[in-house]
């Protein structure tokens, strides 16, 4: 049966508590000068370099092996659908409110992508702790389960999506009177923009860091060698040699292989290793065997990056003005605002929700003889859909688009994140009562 109303909603409150104190946390360290932005970034080298490494790779080598796969293909096929189903709905939405250019693909981008790391781990752990205590490995299966959906999202995250917001998008209405043109920084189109007395608000500057690498890593891509190619209807002159194609191709070659680096990246490296070693010999070795102070070292690492990731993000919202009540009100005129809420925190957990309800009427997420599946891995299927926007889209974006697109998409997080306390909550309540019904 299902658990009481009273339980539910204590368990989300307190999820949704515990990180809002740990973000508040790191917004004071901003304020009193306790930390700076250059620290922000050195946090978030260390926690994507090691700590998450670790936390990832210790619950996936302890829970991998060939029976494990038998459901846990569920969580990489729920990561496609999430990501799937956000881009169509959020291409749609991104028509009906008439975006264009940059606007149109930081929109999408946001919409796509849902955090997978330092929150839902929080969450994670704050339902295995507080809701299910007399099941003491649900916290280490959860943060597996959670590896298992990263293996596609990181893939897809990096590869597709920079692809996208790479591209440059569709381009804006034929200019009319009062309208002024502005070059688009990164794709080669022109924008529209209106005029200051059409009531059109510029995106409030908002820097952040990611919980994965930082934003000066974006500069790894921005160094590659410009397009050298002729531009359109004109042939290539003593400006554009013969070897312009060859440095055109060279140009491509070196920004896909910054593409693929950043797509296997320490993570997603970290989740693959734990699966081959989980699932051969090698696994008695280290866990549980000669190695296993070595493991318990990765596991003490891998819990030290939850509350240090989460304190990061705080203090990353807090760097700039676009967490101020002003910049709020002011982005709130512009579509792409409640539009990303509309998506993120309404519109995309209700789809998630009704797909997975779907899903377990036909059998889907059942066992052997109709045995449902582990309900914490329920629960991660569905908190996945409920995510803000990952921080991984504002680094994107600030490395294929210009730096208002990048201020752009972080201020649509941080407009996320300053009303999680309200939709998480719900949505947490729902999904513990789903999940555990049975």
């Amino acid at each position: 049966g299902s658990a009481g109303l009273g339980p539910l909603l204590v368990t989300a409150v307190v999820c949704v508590w515990k990180v809002m104190v740990l973000m508040g946390l790191g917004v004071c360290l901003i304020r009193c000068k306790l930390i700076d932005e250059a620290g922000i970034k050195t946090i978030n080298k260390l926690s994507f370099a090691v700590l998450v490494p670790s936390l990832l790779f210790s619950r996936v080598v302890e829970s991998a092996s060939l029976e494990a796969w038998r459901v846990c293909w569920l969580l990489p096929a729920s990561a496609a659908v999430h990501i799937l189903t956000a881009f169509s709905a959020a291409s749609l939405a991104a028509r009906a409110l008439r975006l264009h250019g940059d606007r149109e693909r930081v929109f999408v981008l946001s919409s796509s992508f849902g955090n997978s790391n330092a929150l839902p781990v929080l969450i994670i752990a704050t339902v295995a702790a507080d809701f299910v205590p007399e099941d003491r490995g649900a916290a280490q299966r959860g943060v597996g389960y959670l590896a298992y959906y990263l293996v596609f999202w990181s893939v897809a995250c990096w590869s597709a999506g920079y692809a996208f917001i790479a591209s440059p998008g569709r381009p804006g209405p034929l200019p009319r009177a009062g309208t002024r043109h502005r070059a688009g920084a990164g794709p080669k189109f022109l924008e529209i923009v209106p005029t200051a007395d059409e009531g059109d608000v510029p995106p409030v500057p908002l820097s952040g860091g990611d919980q994965g690498r930082p934003a000066e890593d974006a500069r790894e891509l921005q160094a590659v060698p410009p397009s050298t190619e002729a531009p359109l209807g004109k042939p290539a002159g003593p400006e554009q040699p013969a070897t312009a194609g060859a440095a055109e191709a060279g140009g491509r070659w070196a920004r896909t292989r910054a593409i693929l680096g950043k797509a296997i990246n320490p993570p997603v490296v970290a989740i693959l290793l734990g699966v081959v070693l989980g699932m051969s010999p090698a696994k008695g070795v280290i866990v549980g065997g000669p190695l296993k102070s070595l493991h318990e070292l990765t596991l003490m690492m891998g819990d030290a990056s939850i509350p240090i990731a989460t304190l990061a993000s705080g203090a990353s919202l807090a760097v700039g003005s676009g967490a101020s009540p002003a910049a709020l009100a002011a982005n709130m005129r512009r579509a792409e605002f409640p539009g990303v809420l509309l998506m993120r925190a309404v519109l995309l957990p209700l789809l998630g929700f009704l797909l997975f309800k779907a899903a377990d009427a036909a059998g889907v997420l059942s066992g052997p003889g109709g045995v449902p599946v582990d309900p914490m891995l329920r629960f991660v299927i569905l908190v996945q859909a409920a995510m803000p926007s990952a921080n991984n889209t504002v680094m994107m974006t600030a490395m294929a688009r210009s730096l208002e697109a990048s201020q752009l998409a972080a201020a649509l997080m941080a407009v996320q994140m300053l009303l999680l306390p309200l939709t998480l909550t719900v949505w947490i309540t729902l999904f513990l009562d789903t999940s555990y019904a049975h």
